[in-house]
């Protein structure tokens, strides 16, 4: 049985509220600042030793490897249809994602380009990327996986459902940060990754849970040890290749 949008909406509206909000205030950063202007003024300020450690290091997280492995592991035990339905919504919207960067917007550059010479900008990457701009997959990415979380604390008061869209701000706010998209990037790649990520939602886990209702629970359990020690063994490899430990 599919979850139609408005009652999926219904149950998430606690994620989306911080989502709505913070996409309000990108389009009133855009319309007073510019394209470029709006990421130097939020670009060349906050630097400090922590930030700039967190963000160089959290940004990573939406890396397609380690977000459903995370969601497996939190999840695995009170809802087995997560995971995959996470790693899906990831796959299909980061696709789109990166569809329009290569095919739509392929003229659009990066900040290392277009802000090039500008004394207020700041890379925190050694070797940044140059190219396809918008919008940006790694925003698309965590606010798909954020609304993977948002499920699962339903049904916990608001203020969880309110903090996993917290995080997944400041999560999309990194790539600003570091100095790889513009403010109009993860605009567009969060709303992507959020509203894409409800009307697949929908779809796709309802299918999940019947696959995974027809297998017995002692195959579950079994399965259930193997896919825990291969998630931790894949993401601790995943995270020392990129330096995170």
């Amino acid at each position: 049985m599919e979850l139609g949008p408005a009652k999926l909406l219904s149950q998430l509206k606690w994620y989306f509220l911080p989502l709505v909000l913070f996409w309000i205030f990108c389009g009133i950063m855009l319309s007073l600042y510019g394209y470029e202007g709006s990421f130097l003024l939020l670009n060349s300020h906050s630097h400090l030793p922590v930030t700039d450690f967190l963000g160089r290091h959290l940004t990573h997280l939406a890396d397609v490897l380690i977000l459903p492995l995370v969601v497996l592991l939190i999840a695995w035990k009170k809802d087995k249809a997560l995971a995959p339905t996470t790693l899906f919504l990831m796959v299909l919207t980061g696709l789109t994602a990166q569809a329009l960067k290569m095919w739509v917007f392929d003229d659009w550059m990066r900040p290392t380009v277009v802000c090039a010479g500008n004394p207020d900008f700041v890379c925190l990457l050694e070797t940044p990327p140059r190219v396809h701009s918008f919008p940006s997959g790694h925003a698309t990415t965590f606010a798909a996986g954020g609304l993977a979380f948002a499920w699962l604390v339903r049904e916990w008061k608001g203020w969880a459902q309110i903090g996993v869209g917290l995080i997944t701000i400041a999560l999309s706010y990194t790539r600003v940060h570091i100095g790889v998209h513009f403010l109009g990037d993860i605009f567009v790649g969060s709303a992507l990754g959020a509203i894409g990520g409800l009307f697949l939602f929908g779809i796709v886990y309802p299918r999940f849970q019947q696959i995974l209702a027809k297998i017995p629970e002692s195959r579950l359990e079994s399965l259930g040890v193997v896919v825990i020690v291969l998630s931790i063994l894949i993401l601790s490899l995943r995270f020392i290749q990129l330096e995170v430990f």
